[in-house]
């Protein structure tokens, strides 16, 4: 099986779509280049944002990642970090990002209440962001474990995202590495 992206919701949204595919290019480097080493993208939030971020250079977007910033208001406010900020080169277009890992089982049939839940959450930590851009984005990276090459349907696993009403959500997208990765 050749790598495989998929991508649900607007493609003429001006910085989703192309950073989503660009985000699938990176990934597909990165496998290419470690091969069957552990991948960055199965070690949680930090590195998965840092792949978005490469994949933002790629589209001509500037990354700041992990920056201090107040969060909340009036009682409830507190110095916090935000997780990405994207800005067009000019500075005109801004996006604050907020994001959550989840490993569920491939299997799982209660994955988009699972995906819900945590993009409510990182939905809710971009909105609190203080001083934040017009564009906040909550999202929620997804490395499903349990999976072997011969048990695995892509489509299967694609049908339970790709729905983007069972979580509220705006767009999704699907990297499936080539199969000689999987072990």
């Amino acid at each position: 099986m050749k790598d495989l992206f998929w991508f649900e919701g607007d493609q003429r949204r001006s910085l989703i779509y192309s950073l989503l595919k660009s985000w699938h290019r990176v990934l597909c480097d990165l496998e290419t280049a470690m091969g069957t080493w552990d991948l960055p993208y199965i070690f949680g939030e930090r590195p998965n944002l840092g792949i978005l971020a490469a994949a933002a250079v790629r589209v001509k977007y500037v990354p700041f990642e992990e920056y201090s910033t107040e969060k909340g208001r009036g009682k409830n406010r507190r110095k916090g970090r935000a997780d990405l900020w994207l800005a067009t080169k000019n500075g005109t277009k801004a996006f604050d990002f907020e994001a959550k890992y989840i490993e569920p089982s491939f299997r799982s049939k209660r994955l988009a209440r699972t995906i819900k839940h945590h993009l409510d959450i990182a939905t809710e930590d971009a909105s609190d962001i203080r001083y934040k851009s017009d564009n906040t984005i909550g999202i929620v990276f997804i490395s499903p474990y349990g999976a072997t090459y011969k048990d695995f349907s892509e489509s299967f696993f694609w049908d339970q995202l790709s729905d983007l009403r069972q979580y509220n959500g705006n767009f999704c997208a699907l990297h499936i590495c080539a199969t000689e990765i999987w072990s």
